[in-house]
């Protein structure tokens, strides 16, 4: 007599990926669009930081930095040269407008 062999066979291993996958695709676009808000969270609180940077630069030199690069010596992330800072997931990037204020712009998807 032939003894029963336990385990799964190969009809309930493909229901169960079936439905792992069924699981997941119902999940990613909750993932990703959580981590679109948490990049855009994470932009602005780049810009408060920068914002705060650029009032220690304009007490110390007497004047508003007109680009990102004049803030090098206050945010290690910063070079001299620079015109922006990107933001985490490099949607948005950082800049310094023509009235001097600080202000977050989408990058365009072609740039």
């Amino acid at each position: 007599m032939l003894k029963k062999e336990k385990g799964f066979t190969l009809v309930e291993m493909l229901i169960v990926l079936m439905i792992m996958t069924t699981l997941l695709l119902i999940a990613m676009p909750s993932i990703d669009k959580n981590n679109s808000v948490v990049n855009g969270k994470s932009c602005e609180a780049m810009k408060s930081l920068v914002e705060g940077q650029a009032e220690t630069f304009a007490v110390e030199t007497g004047a508003k930095p007109t680009i990102i690069g004049d803030l090098a010596g206050y945010i290690s992330e910063i070079e001299a040269t620079d015109q922006e800072l990107l933001c985490p997931g490099e949607q948005q990037k950082i800049v310094i407008d023509s009235q001097g204020e600080i202000v977050i712009e989408n990058i365009a998807a072609g740039s």
